[in-house]
């Protein structure tokens, strides 16, 4: 506790820091999501599922920010306002185009697009933040990422007409 106090000056400032990193780590995630939202036009199922896998791949690349945002959720206050602001809030902008033109092809159903958001995201990152509970295993792994994802896929996007 003193080391956090002399480096961060309380745990409160701590917090803060890793949010700060976390949005930085985030930079290269939204321009990710950028390039998905040209490629929806032409190929929206292959945009929304590569959505799905990106926020797989992020919320296994860093675990704090769904553990974080799970831990905050039923905590409102600055926490959640500062996550939702500098975390989420970003995300959620840059991939509601994926999801309103994947919604208008039929891809997915999405009546509310920014519950649809909300469910998606719960549906990934819950299984990764607890896998013992929710998966049966001891640890998050990249298979057990990718199952996942490819769960959340089957779940979440429209099965191709026969």
């Amino acid at each position: 506790m003193a080391l956090v106090g002399r480096i961060f000056g309380s745990k409160a400032n701590l917090w803060n820091a890793v949010v700060e990193h976390l949005a930085e780590r985030q930079l290269h995630h939204l321009e990710q999501l950028r390039l998905l939202a040209v490629q929806v036009d032409s190929h929206p199922r292959d945009a929304i599922i590569g959505f799905i896998r990106l926020f797989a791949d992020i919320s296994y690349e860093m675990p704090e920010f769904p553990a974080f945002l799970i831990q905050e959720a039923s905590n409102p206050g600055d926490r959640l306002t500062k996550l939702s602001v500098e975390l989420v809030g970003p995300f959620s902008v840059s991939s509601k185009p994926i999801i309103a033109k994947a919604q208008a092809a039929g891809v997915i159903v999405a009546p509310n697009e920014r519950l649809f958001f909300g469910m998606l995201t719960s549906a990934v990152s819950l299984p990764m933040v607890a896998p013992s509970v929710f998966c049966g295993k001891k640890k998050l792994t990249l298979k057990l990422k990718k199952e996942i994802a490819e769960q959340a896929i089957a779940m979440f996007v429209q099965a191709l007409p026969a």
